[in-house]
């Protein structure tokens, strides 16, 4: 179901934090991403994402904001899947899935706007 390989240098940015317009998920095939926030000009490290890892799907699940910049810290790739993708998928999937999806994300933003705020 992967749509387009990508291909990153070091200090690519695959994600950018507050995009507005997020039409893809990526699933890491190898290499690796250092997931952070930046606020006040001050950067918070989340994680590193490694391969078969997926990032940017909170985005794509409920069509906000992104909530964190992507960057690959080596050589890295990944699949991605777009929006009508991932839409035909859900039209398959089971009602319950679906919302089930959809409240674990907005209570994930929740959490991360309460860590913000701290």
């Amino acid at each position: 179901m992967a749509e387009k390989s990508v291909s990153l240098k070091p200090g690519e940015i695959l994600i950018r934090q507050g995009d507005k317009s997020p039409e893809k998920a990526y699933m890491v095939l190898n290499g690796q991403l250092e997931i952070y926030t930046e606020a006040d000009g001050k950067k918070q490290h989340i994680a590193y994402v490694g391969p078969r890892q997926i990032v940017g799907e909170l985005a794509l699940i409920d069509r906000s904001p992104r909530t964190a910049n992507a960057v690959a810290t080596v050589p890295t790739e990944c699949d991605s899947m777009d929006r009508p993708t991932f839409d035909a998928c859900l039209k398959q999937s089971n009602p319950f899935v679906v919302a089930l999806l959809r409240v674990l994300s907005g209570r994930y933003r929740a959490l991360m706007k309460k860590i913000e705020q701290q």
